[in-house]
């Protein structure tokens, strides 16, 4: 499948190229071309839905009335956004009962009792989703519309018993990673297309277009946790790690770890000093955005030589 994963640079790109099109520079060549403009906004819907959910989920679990209020918060963001395109799509269509059943208002949902909400919310959901096909050009996406689904059986599960946030957290972090998807695919299948437009009428703005629409690999660090100990397996606690090659050090806590980010991509040599002995482990690959778990066995400081020698460890990506 493509765009099959989805990380946070492809992310990145996305919120730059929204960013960028509607910044007050810019909003007004945006709007030259109404279709781009349609794509624009429904990929800052999936966007803003996706920040509303994940502040959701990041609730701790123990913080049952916090979490709650924070997914009843997503719920009738992703809500608002939706049923208005639906409300905009009626009207054109002369459909008076399904306009009729679209119109709200943020502040008339977030005044609802937790379980009205649902029940609001749930019948909203069974009237969009048979026309999730025609809602293109009003900017909803097959994945917003299933993202609004999660959010609300994630608020339910909650209110139905808090155990099952744990449990739908999983679901929700799933929908989010295809909303992404789903992003890619709108930015590559129909903003980029549309785009093209542009060159004839404002050649800057294209430009910069593409400018924001690439992805910056070289701009990514990846992160090392380094775990220490000695020849019984005891942790060494103060060890101090260089990563050669950068100026990037770390410190061993109580258990032997150490945790270093920021580590430019390519091929670096890990040192280990503990106290006068010194051991350079490596040299290892940091690939792009990836983490790496390094444990290595050195000796505390024992006497006055100092030791250095290159030699082999366990890695694992």
């Amino acid at each position: 499948m493509k765009y099959r994963y989805i990380n946070s640079t492809h992310e990145n790109m996305i919120r730059a190229v929204v960013e960028f099109a509607l910044s007050a520079a810019n909003i007004a060549t945006t709007t030259l071309v109404a279709a781009f403009l349609v794509v624009i906004n429904a990929l800052k819907a999936n966007i803003t839905a996706i920040d509303a959910l994940r502040a959701a989920i990041a609730q701790s679990i123990t913080g049952y009335a916090a979490q709650k209020k924070a997914l009843k918060i997503a719920l009738v963001e992703m809500s608002t956004t939706i049923m208005k395109a639906a409300y905009a799509y009626a009207v054109a269509n002369g459909d008076t009962v399904l306009a009729a059943q679209m119109k709200t208002s943020r502040s008339k949902m977030k005044s609802m009792k937790y379980v009205d909400l649902i029940t609001y919310v749930g019948g909203a959901i069974d009237l969009v989703t048979p026309l999730v096909a025609s809602l293109a050009d009003y900017g909803v996406t097959p994945a917003m519309v299933t993202l609004w689904g999660t959010a609300k059986s994630q608020l339910e599960g909650v209110l139905s018993d808090p155990r099952n946030a744990k449990a739908n957290r999983v679901a929700v972090n799933k929908e989010i990673q295809n909303t992404l998807r789903d992003c890619m695919l709108l930015l590559v299948d129909q903003a980029d297309q549309l785009a093209l437009m542009f060159k004839n009428i404002n050649e800057n703005y294209y430009n910069q277009y593409l400018a924001n629409r690439k992805l910056i690999p070289h701009t990514l660090h990846t992160q090392a946790r380094i775990h220490i100990m000695d020849e019984l397996n005891q942790p060494i606690w103060g060890a101090q790690i260089t990563i050669d090659g950068t100026e990037l050090t770390g410190t061993t806590d109580n258990t032997g770890y150490c945790l270093i980010t920021k580590i430019p991509f390519g091929w670096h040599s890990v040192t280990v000093t503990t106290g006068t002995n010194t051991r350079t482990f490596g040299p290892f690959e940091f690939k792009l955005g990836h983490s790496l778990s390094l444990h290595f066995i050195t000796a505390p400081s024992f006497g006055t030589v100092t030791k250095t020698e290159s030699v082999p460890v366990e890695v694992n990506s």
